[in-house]
C-alpha cells in the first residue's frame, strides 16, 4: 500500500522524523506538494473528491499558490457545497461551516435562549470569531451565544443576493403589485426554488427545517414562526443591490417566509391538497364567526351559516378554493375573482435558463470555479451510496443461499 503526504505537512517535518522510522516505510510514502498534483497522480476528479479535504487544507493550498484564499463569508454558496459539502441529517451536500453553526445553535443550552436571533455582539468579539472561522482554527469558540448568532446571520447575509435566487425580489414585487392569491404565491416560490442549483436547494431546505425546529421552542426563546420570518425574510428575498421598493414588499415577504417555514415541502410540491383544505377550513371558520355576529337575528342567515358548516366539513379540492364563501359572496364577485386569477396565472412566467457564475475568491481555477460537472458529482456520490447498499444486501443473501 502506498501512502501520500500532502497539505501543510512540510518536507522538513518528514526529515526530522527520518532517524526514528524504518527505511522500508519511505518506500510506501510519496510526498506531494499540492492537491492538484495529488488529483493528477491518483487520476481522480477534483470536482468530486475535493470536498473530502478539510477547509484548512484547501485554504493552505491557496495561500501556498499565492492566490486569495476562499472565505466562508461572501463565497458563493454553491462553491462551498462543492468544496466542503458534507452529509447532515438527510441532506448530502451541506457546507461544513453551516453544519457547525446549526449543530451548535440546536444545543439545548443555546436553542432555549430568550430572543435568540435578536442577540447582538460587540465588534471585537464578532471580529474574533469571524477571524477564527476564516483561518480554520479548530479551537473556534462557539459557546459565546451572541457572537455565534451574529456570525451565523453574517454568513447568510454575505451572499450576493437572497437565498431564493437573484430573481426572488423582482418576483416578490410583481406578486405584491398584482395582489396574487396564496395558490399563485406558492407556485411562484416553487418556481424560484426549481431555478436554484442542486447544492443551494439542499441548503435552503436544511435552513427552513432548522427554523421550524427553532420555532418549536418558542415558549422559551420567543422565536415564533412570525418572529423568524421578520428576521430572515431579507436573507431569502433581498436583491443584489439595495432597493427602496423593498419596504413595500415587507409584509408579503414575511408572509412567504411563514409559508415555507411552516411547511418547507411547499417549495417542492406547491399543490398540496392537505394544505389547501386546511387553509380553506380556517378561512371558512373566520367567515362563520363574522356571520354569527352580524346575522344572529335572522333565520335565513342562520341557515346559511349551517350550510357553510356542511360545506367546510367536506374535503376541498384545488379548483374549489373559493367555494367556502359562496353563502356570503354574490356570483358576480366570484366571477371577478376567477377572472383575476386566470389573468395573473397567465402573466406569471419564469425564465428557467441558469447561467453558471464564477467566483473571484481565488486565482486557482480548479478550486474556485463552479465546475460544469457539479450535477454529475452529486449524482456520482448518490450512485456510490446505492452501490454500497446493494453490496451489503448481496452479502446478507449469500449465507442463506449456501444453506
Amino acid at each position: 500500500m502506498e501512502y501520500y503526504n500532502f497539505g501543510f505537512l512540510s518536507k522538513t517535518l518528514l526529515t526530522i522524523v527520518t532517524p526514528f522510522i524504518s527505511p522500508k516505510f519511505w518506500k510506501k510514502v510519496e510526498y506531494i506538494e499540492k492537491l492538484e498534483d495529488l488529483f493528477l497522480k491518483l487520476n481522480i476528479k477534483a470536482s468530486k473528491y475535493l470536498k473530502y479535504f478539510p477547509y484548512i487544507v484547501q485554504r493552505n493550498e491557496e495561500v501556498m499558490l499565492g492566490g486569495q484564499p476562499i472565505s466562508p463569508f461572501g463565497a458563493d454558496l454553491e462553491i462551498l457545497c462543492q468544496r466542503f459539502g458534507k452529509k447532515y441529517l438527510h441532506f448530502k451536500h451541506i457546507p461544513s461551516i453551516l453544519i457547525d453553526f446549526l449543530t451548535h445553535l440546536k444545543k439545548p443550552e443555546i436553542i432555549n435562549t430568550k430572543d435568540l436571533f435578536n442577540l447582538q455582539a460587540d465588534a471585537a468579539t464578532l471580529y474574533g470569531i469571524v477571524g477564527d472561522i476564516e483561518y480554520g482554527e479548530p479551537t473556534t469558540d462557539f459557546n459565546n451565544i451572541p457572537s455565534l448568532v451574529c456570525s451565523f446571520k453574517l454568513f447568510l447575509n454575505t451572499q450576493k443576493h437572497g437565498l431564493l435566487g437573484k430573481d426572488a425580489f423582482s418576483r416578490l414585487h410583481y406578486l405584491k403589485s398584482t395582489s396574487a392569491s396564496d395558490k399563485v404565491i406558492k407556485l411562484n416560490l416553487s418556481k424560484l426554488y426549481e431555478k436554484l442549483s442542486q447544492g443551494i436547494k439542499q441548503c435552503v431546505l436544511c435552513l427552513l427545517h432548522f427554523f421550524k425546529t427553532i420555532s418549536e421552542h418558542a415558549s422559551e426563546n420567543n422565536m415564533t414562526i412570525l418572529a423568524l420570518s421578520k428576521i430572515f425574510a431579507p436573507t431569502f428575498f433581498r436583491s443584489k443591490t439595495p432597493n427602496a421598493i423593498f419596504t413595500e414588499c415587507i409584509s408579503l415577504a414575511n408572509k412567504c417566509m411563514q409559508m415555507i417555514i411552516q411547511n418547507p415541502d411547499i417549495l417542492m410540491n406547491p399543490e398540496n391538497k392537505s394544505d389547501e383544505s386546511k387553509s380553506d377550513d380556517s378561512k371558512s371558520e373566520e367567515c362563520k364567526d363574522e356571520n354569527n355576529k352580524i346575522n344572529n337575528e335572522s333565520d335565513e342567515d342562520s341557515n346559511e351559516s349551517y350550510s357553510s358548516k356542511e360545506s367546510s366539513s367536506k374535503p376541498s379540492s384545488l379548483d374549489q378554493t373559493s367555494e367556502y364563501s359562496s353563502s356570503i359572496l354574490s356570483d358576480k364577485v366570484i366571477k371577478k375573482k376567477v377572472s383575476i386569477k386566470k389573468s395573473t396565472s397567465k402573466r406569471l412566467s419564469f425564465d428557467h435558463s441558469i447561467k453558471s457564475e464564477k467566483s473571484g475568491d481565488s486565482k486557482n481555477s480548479f478550486l474556485s470555479e463552479k465546475t460544469d460537472e457539479q450535477d454529475d458529482s452529486y449524482e456520482d456520490s448518490e450512485k456510490e451510496e446505492e452501490g454500497k447498499k446493494s453490496k451489503k444486501e448481496n452479502l446478507k443473501k449469500e449465507p442463506s443461499s449456501d444453506n
